[in-house]
């Protein structure tokens, strides 16, 4: 079947203020485009839906293009995505991608040119029931910790500045489904985050 494949051209569209994205759209001549290709813009601010536009597609592909957005500070998720139909004979497809980022999955540090990590922890139970701990995978320089665990939207919606390793985090009140935790040793420079599933 086709494909469409949406990617992100340029690395620090978080520090810019911009983003490239890059679309690749493959097609055979055994199907042929019975729409052009739609794709989105959409910041997840408010009760904005975003920006949606479209472009012509030729017969035969593969078709490659890029667009640029800009990104305002207010701005923690995105997500672009694009869609066109294709027919072949009386069979008709709607072919789908997006790709969604969130600032919290991308926080970097960067020092003296240096791209430097977060600290190795690990998340077990995952998925988690009613808690799960938190584990240094090594040794640790400091006995506390931080953390906040972010919903899907990017809001957070618990948090602890003096955590200790390996005790529980009691999740018992948060609803079934996918958290990201932002997490940072005493005296580390940089976060780590993770993503942990509650059932």
């Amino acid at each position: 079947l086709p494909a469409i494949d949406v990617s992100i051209g340029n690395e620090n569209f978080w520090q810019s203020g911009s983003v490239e994205v890059d679309y690749q759209i493959e097609y055979s001549p055994d199907f042929t485009p019975a729409s052009g290709l739609q794709y989105v813009f959409y910041p997840h601010v408010g009760f904005s839906y975003g920006q949606s536009f479209e472009q012509p597609l030729p017969d035969e592909g593969p078709v490659n293009f890029s667009t640029q957005h800009s990104l305002g500070g207010n701005v923690d998720v995105f997500t672009v995505g694009a869609a066109f139909d294709v027919t072949h004979g009386s069979f008709r497809k709607r072919i789908v991608n997006q790709l969604t980022r969130s600032r919290i999955n991308d926080l970097v540090n960067v020092t003296d040119g240096q791209r430097k990590t977060g600290p190795a922890i690990r998340l077990f139970p995952n998925p988690a029931g009613t808690h799960f701990i938190i584990a240094p995978e090594g040794a640790v320089a400091a006995p506390l910790l931080s953390y906040s665990i972010y919903d899907i939207t990017g809001k957070a919606i618990l948090e602890d500045k003096r955590a200790e390793w390996n005790q529980p985090v009691d999740i018992s009140a948060l609803s079934p489904g996918a958290y990201f935790i932002r997490l940072q040793g005493e005296g580390e420079d940089v976060p780590a985050i993770r993503k942990i599933v509650k059932y």
